[in-house]
């Protein structure tokens, strides 16, 4: 294969970011992958002093991938962050975040798919 070939597969190719849609009780939400600027901006946000802020990295993921299925726009935002730190454990942040973290490529399950 030569180099064309190989910058045409990559570089040529058209954005296909993976999504998957999620239901928690009787709602149902999208969570889609980021580029890989705004997954490095998110866990830059979530790191200070090289040490990781889980709550921060759960919260914000949800913040930064969950979208309306049906139109695309982003159920939540950054002034909604205080709020949802206050949900119960167990709840819609743990549904959607475990979801975020797995078409974002940072859970241990998608380690594992990648490793087979």
């Amino acid at each position: 294969m030569s180099i064309k070939d190989i910058r045409s597969a990559t570089l040529g190719q058209q954005n296909k970011f993976r999504s998957e849609k999620v239901k928690h009780g009787s709602i149902e939400v999208e969570v889609r992958q980021l580029s890989y600027a705004d997954r490095t901006a998110l866990i830059e946000k979530c790191t200070k002093d090289d040490k990781m802020d889980t709550l921060k990295l759960q919260v914000y993921a949800v913040i930064y991938t969950v979208v309306d299925p049906e139109t695309g726009e982003k159920v939540f935002n950054e002034a909604d962050y205080e709020t949802m730190v206050q949900q119960p454990s167990g709840g819609y942040i743990d549904t959607f975040s475990k979801v975020a973290f797995k078409v974002l490529g940072l859970s241990a399950e998608e380690e594992d798919a990648e490793k087979n």
